[in-house]
This record gives C-alpha cells, structure tokens and sequence, in this order.
C-alpha cells in the first residue's frame, strides 16, 4: 500500500480557517445557496432601483407622463386662482352714505383678501393672527403641498427619505385650507343678498329701514358679493387641491411599496453574495 503524503505543518490550520466561516453560515441558517449570475444581475438592478424617483419606479410611462402634467396644472390652476381677482364686494344704500360717504366697491383675490384684513381695519394683534394664519392654511400650505408631490415623485431619492416625505405631505394634505375658502365663497355669493334682506326686514334695523324707505323711496342698505369670471379658476383650484394631492399621494405610495419590495429582494440577493 502507498504511504499517505506528509501534511505539512499549518496546512491543516489553513484548511480549518477556510471551512470554519462557511460552516459558521450554515449553522447561523443565513444564506445556505449561492446567487446565481441571473441573481446577481437582479441584485444589481435592485441596487438601481433603490435610487430612482418613484415616476420611474412606478413602471408605466403613461402614468408617469399622467401625474406629472395633473401636477403641473393644478400647480399653474390654483396659483391662479389664489391671485386672481375673483369677486367684487358691494356695499349701498342710505346708510353707506352715511357711514362711508358713498357706496362701497371693491374687488378681491384670495391674495388681496388676507391682505385687507390689517390693511382696512388697522393693525391688530387679533386681526394680524388672523390673516397669517388665513395666508398658511389657505395659500402658502397648498403651494407647498403640490411643490413638494412634485419633488416626491420626480426627485430621485433613497427609499427612507422619500417614505419621511411621503407623511409631510399626507400632514400637509390634511391642513390645506383652500377647498373651504373656496366653499365659503361660493356659499357667501348666493348668501349675502338673503342676510342682508333679513338684517333689513326682520332685524334691529327693520323699523328705521321701512321708514327711510317709505321716505325716500330708496334702500336703507344692500350687501352683495358678487362673482367675476375669473372665480370659475378659483372654484376650480378648489376642487384640483382635493382631487389632485389624493391621486398623487395613493400613485407615490404605492411606488414606495414597490420600492421597498425590490429593497428586501436586493437584501436577499447581497446575502447570497456573501455565500457565494
């Protein structure tokens, strides 16, 4: 019989410290098979598309193309309904010529709205408040909503900031204002001739009313708000920031879903690697 070859001395050692790790991965029952090269291509891609924006992550280009131009026209539609002027203000009759020396027009943007509210009246500590906290919810928080749906769904970021984006924009969502600026509005255009006609008839001053008006033939007081054509934009941007803001949240979390299924599978991958 032949005679086994001497081993020389730490060959067995060197041996030992090669099979040790492998055998500590096995035990540890982490990533018992090997990636293969289709495996590792997919690892690859997944790496990639951990970074991309969630346009691209989404998958179809015709949703993507989609939600970029409702973002885009609601962003164009409701800045200018915010900034245009929509509505005239109208204040006559006998008492406004003796309370204001005349009749009383004026014309407003939601912009120019907030602003007359210190303007007219005075400054105000009260009325100050009042107005910043008109111009946050109702102008400045809606802009920035849309902004930022914007930047979520164009921007490439990883996954974790995208998800923190994602929540500023759902709190952002739920304290935009515009729509009920826009509803009050409207109710006041229809309202404002019923309340005044009340004020006059049946309030405190109904009495000298029908007296001033058996005399003088003439109304004691009218209050009208009256719409001009570009209030149909600001209707309109009423209804895009409840529309629109929804669309986009539900289109961007569920690309972060699919984002952060491809980052679990990209683990999985990178683990078999290290088998490997």
């Amino acid at each position: 019989s032949e005679n086994p070859q001497p081993q020389l001395e730490g060959e067995e050692d060197r041996d030992a410290d090669c099979t040790e790790p492998q055998a500590a991965v096995v035990e540890a029952g982490e990533c018992p098979s090997k990636a293969s090269p289709a495996e590792a291509a997919n690892a690859s891609h997944a790496s990639h598309v951990a970074l991309m924006s969630l346009s691209l992550a989404s998958g179809s280009r015709k949703a993507r193309c989609a939600m970029v131009a409702l973002l885009g026209a609601a962003l164009v539609l409701i800045s200018a309904g915010i900034f245009a002027t929509s509505f005239e203000f109208e204040i006559g009759g006998i008492f406004t010529e003796f309370l204001f020396e005349g009749e009383v027009r004026k014309q407003y943007s939601l912009m120019s709205l907030a602003q007359s509210v210190t303007e007219e009246a005075g400054f105000s500590a009260g009325l100050f408040v009042l107005e910043i906290i008109f111009l946050l919810l109702v102008i400045i928080v809606p802009l920035t909503l849309l902004v930022f749906l914007s930047v979520l769904w164009l921007a490439p970021m990883p996954l974790r900031y995208q998800e923190v984006l994602l929540r500023i924009c759902y709190v952002l969502d739920n304290w935009s204002s515009l729509d009920v600026a826009v509803l009050v509005l409207v109710i006041a255009t229809f309202q404002f001739g019923t309340m005044t006609n009340h004020l006059v008839e049946r309030g405190h001053f109904a009495a000298p009313c029908r007296m001033i008006k058996d005399v003088t033939q003439s109304e004691c007081m009218q209050i009208a708000l009256t719409p001009h054509a570009p209030a149909v934009m600001t209707v309109f941007a009423g209804v895009a920031i409840i529309v629109v803001p929804k669309l986009a949240l539900s289109s961007c979390a569920a690309s972060i879903f699919k984002k952060a299924q491809v980052a679990r599978h990209q683990e999985a991958f990178a683990c078999k690697g290290q088998a490997d």
